[in-house]
């Protein structure tokens, strides 16, 4: 029996370091993939030229951006944390007769919440690389000197 637990121990372990790679994998590349769309979209450009532009902007400014990045990533955690906390919450309450039936549109209107905070999130960590992005673009902009006919 003491061999099976640590099998199982071993398993769990594995499982859960593997999921959490996944979920930091899929975050970065949804990240990269967000900041690729961004540069198409301001510089109307194609997907080689945007990922180009990605990657400089992304060595030029890398502390700034993850700053950014890390201050969304903190906000959506503890959006989640929130979330789960009031899911547990209600959950309770949902095991009483009659009183279970009236906490389900609480329910819905938790999840929609949930939702809508999530959505802000993402428009406003969009926002904050736009902007930036474009301070970057100014920066970086060859100077044009006029001349005069």
């Amino acid at each position: 029996m003491v061999e099976n637990s640590g099998v199982l121990l071993g398993w769990t372990v594995a499982a859960a370091l593997a999921s959490s790679a996944l979920i930091v994998w899929v975050t970065l590349i949804n990240f990269f993939y967000l900041l690729t769309q961004m540069v198409m979209a301001v510089e109307d450009v194609g997907v080689r030229p945007a990922v180009s532009d990605v990657l400089r902007f992304l060595r030029a400014s890398l502390r700034e951006i993850a700053g950014i990045f890390g201050v969304v990533l903190l906000l959506a955690a503890l959006a989640t944390v929130a979330s789960i906390l009031a899911t547990a919450g209600l959950g309770l309450i949902t095991f009483v007769p009659l009183v279970g039936l009236a906490v389900l549109p609480l329910q819905v209107a938790a999840w929609l919440l949930r939702g809508f905070v999530f959505q802000y999130l993402a428009l406003t960590a969009l926002g904050a690389y736009l902007t930036h992005y474009r301070q970057y673009r100014t920066a970086s902009a060859p100077v044009q000197v006029p001349h005069f006919a």
